[in-house]
């Protein structure tokens, strides 16, 4: 009974160890293909959580999970490009008046 659990337990480790390298065989092949084609495989991307703060007559964003200050401005259009030239913030989801808008590459959009 010991011998064949054994055996057992060696043909699953085996089995997993072949799927591992079999993926890893794939993910490279994806990548060669994709360099050839001139096509640039990017990783998942970050969506910050942002909220902006209104003071006088400036508008200021802050990090929403640990309020750091990121930039400030007039208009939120002009949050976003500072938010994409100082910080390089791409995508980003910001609260402003209880409403969501998102950051796409220094451009403002209500709805994705």
């Amino acid at each position: 009974m010991i011998d064949f659990l054994f055996y057992l337990f060696i043909f699953l480790l085996g089995f997993h160890a072949g799927e591992l390298m079999l993926s890893l065989r794939i993910r490279e092949a994806v990548k060669r293909a994709a360099g050839k084609e001139g096509i640039e495989l990017v990783d998942k991307p970050t969506i910050r959580k942002l909220i902006i703060e209104k003071e006088s007559n400036q508008l200021m964003l802050y990090d929403f999970e640990n309020m750091a200050f990121i930039c400030q401005g007039a208009t939120i259009e002009e949050l976003a490009v500072r938010a994409k030239e100082y910080k390089n913030i791409i995508y980003a989801a910001v609260l402003h008046n209880q409403e969501c808008l998102f950051f796409v590459d220094g451009d403002v959009k209500s709805k994705l």
